[in-house]
């Protein structure tokens, strides 16, 4: 007989339903790599308190934070198998409260919101502060600020502003089914002006002048992308435009590698991330001349209809298409500036890690991610002896602990059934953005490998975020492991009319450089070309 409780049987395997399949996805965009301690204490959080308003006033109950990971040792050991949202009987009563959100607030008008511009103002002091000046309660207090941000920025001026333009878009969708031209929708809500879109073009613009310039052309050919800002540095002829990338990082350079994690460097920490994409850039032909915008030849159809020559039924509808293309750019820019204090958090913690160092706590700043932020907050300074070698002895263990995890999947298998492929697929997922492209494949797995993508080749990624979309400008698909149909790579590549195919789950391991293939994004598949 049984004497005692079992305590070691594994956890049951999870039903992969929609919703644990739909979080499965997001988990693996949200976290491309398995983050830190530091990571899930000090940033997570933030993260996770600009997603939870929207859901929480239309009834659905966010799980509390710490449920989301399984850890050994506090260190992550993968995501849970748990659906992070549970709708809750006020879900009943979320028509109205978005009616009156809807009624109450103008979507047009949300960077007009005094949080906008008092959440910029903030995040600006922050990061003009001396970190080294400061003690280490007031280091802390600055993560601790930080940190406020996302939520405010993006929690509550998407709670607010979301639901008029959300109402719209699915009016509008209602509108063109009925005219008939439903094949329409996704081609008006592209073209939107975002701040991906801005940086880019500013981007295009500095290749465009290195072009212009042959002793530039020929000192970015020669010289990799780690060099080039001692190398330009070194020449006076060339230190205007250092200053233009200079500026172009203080407005654009919080952007992130891998959202969830400030251990991850943005390119402000790593502009040598900057420096190869506008290699790329610069060593390419320029993009083709921008003819009209492709959303308006589709409003333009749609306003043909003889229904849509009544006045008032016109008027009504290019006010719901106003309405309903803020949609994009306040998804895309409200987490522009939700990241905006990334760098601020990130270069916290290392002058943390750089005092513990000297304190003989850590062998390098950057081992201060395995802590969790309650342990340096729990710290006095200095500290003691006795706390220098607890700490020594905890990092060391995580250290151990994440390199036996290493190979380890962060999101359960069983919540990503493997895709099937057959015949001419090479590999599978859904659809991003539709049409059909062939071209060779190039696989950068990380911001370290920007430079490497040429014009004309097929972009195949284990996940994208805001600090890829530079790549879109040249590559003719994309093929991503994760991300969902709303994703951040579907979205753009939609905007860049180019095809892609979302949650391949192994599009980087099966996918080989320079391999000819043809991506369908309509059907979302990767095939072999014939002949």
């Amino acid at each position: 007989l049984q004497a005692r409780p079992m305590t070691a049987l594994p956890e049951p395997l999870p039903r992969p339903d929609r919703l644990r399949r739909m979080a499965g996805g997001l988990y693996s965009e949200l976290f491309g790599v398995r983050p830190y301690p530091l990571d899930v204490t000090a940033w997570v959080p933030a993260i996770y308190s600009a997603v939870t308003p929207m859901f929480e006033q239309l009834g659905i109950r966010a799980e509390p934070l710490e449920r989301m990971f399984v850890e050994q040792d506090g260190v992550v050991a993968r995501i849970g198998n748990k659906a992070p949202f549970r709708p809750t009987p006020r879900l009943l009563l979320a028509p109205l409260t978005l009616l009156r959100l809807a009624t109450h607030y103008d979507s047009r008008r949300w960077r007009e919101d005094p949080v906008v511009s008092g959440e910029l103002a903030r995040t600006r002091e922050l990061e003009s502060r001396d970190l080294r000046a400061l003690s280490w309660g007031q280091l802390l207090d600055t993560v601790r600020e930080a940190r406020g941000v996302p939520g405010e920025i993006a929690g509550d001026v998407r709670r607010r502003y979301f639901p008029r333009t959300v109402l719209a878009a699915g009016l509008l969708r209602l509108a063109l089914a009925a005219l008939g031209r439903g094949d329409l929708f996704l081609m008006l809500l592209s073209g939107a002006e975002t701040k991906t879109l801005e940086a880019n073009r500013a981007l295009e613009e500095l290749a465009a002048r290195v072009r212009s310039d042959p002793a530039l052309a020929e000192t970015f050919a020669r010289h990799e992308a780690g060099e080039l800002w001692e190398v330009l540095g070194a020449d006076p002829a060339h230190r205007d435009l250092l200053g233009q990338l200079r500026r172009f990082l203080d407005t654009h350079g919080h952007r992130e590698s891998v959202v969830a994690a400030v251990s991850q460097p943005t390119w402000k920490d790593a502009p040598d991330i900057v420096m190869g994409i506008l290699k790329g850039l610069a060593l390419s032909d320029p993009p083709p001349p921008i003819g009209r915008p492709a959303w308006e030849s589709a409003r333009d159809k749609v306003l043909s209809h003889p229904l849509l020559r009544l006045p008032f039924l016109r008027r009504a509808f290019l006010g719901l298409l106003e309405q309903a293309r803020v949609f994009v750019q306040l998804r895309e820019d409200t987490h522009f500036y939700a990241t905006l204090p990334m760098p601020v958090i990130r270069r916290a913690v290392i002058e943390a890690g750089r005092r513990l160092t000297e304190a003989g706590v850590l062998d390098a700043p950057e081992d201060v991610f395995h802590l969790r932020f309650s342990e340096l907050e729990g710290l006095p300074w200095p500290p003691s002896e006795r706390a220098r070698g607890q700490l020594r002895a905890l990092v060391l263990r995580r250290k151990e602990v994440r390199d036996g995890l290493e190979g380890t999947p962060l999101v359960d298998p069983h919540l990503l059934p493997p895709r099937e492929t057959r015949g001419d697929v090479l590999v599978e997922g859904a659809p991003g953005s539709p049409g059909v492209a062939r071209g060779p494949v190039r696989v950068v797995r990380d911001a370290s490998e920007f430079g490497r993508l040429r014009p004309g080749e097929v972009l195949v990624a284990p996940y994208t975020n805001p600090s890829w979309t530079p790549l879109f400008q040249r590559a003719v698909a994309v093929v991503v492991d994760s991300g969902l149909a709303a994703s951040h790579a579907a979205i753009v590549t939609r905007e860049y009319g180019i095809p892609a195919v979302m949650d391949t789950r192994s599009g980087t391991r099966e996918l080989r450089d320079g391999q000819e293939v043809v991506v369908d994004g309509t059907s979302g598949r990767v095939l072999r070309p014939e002949g």
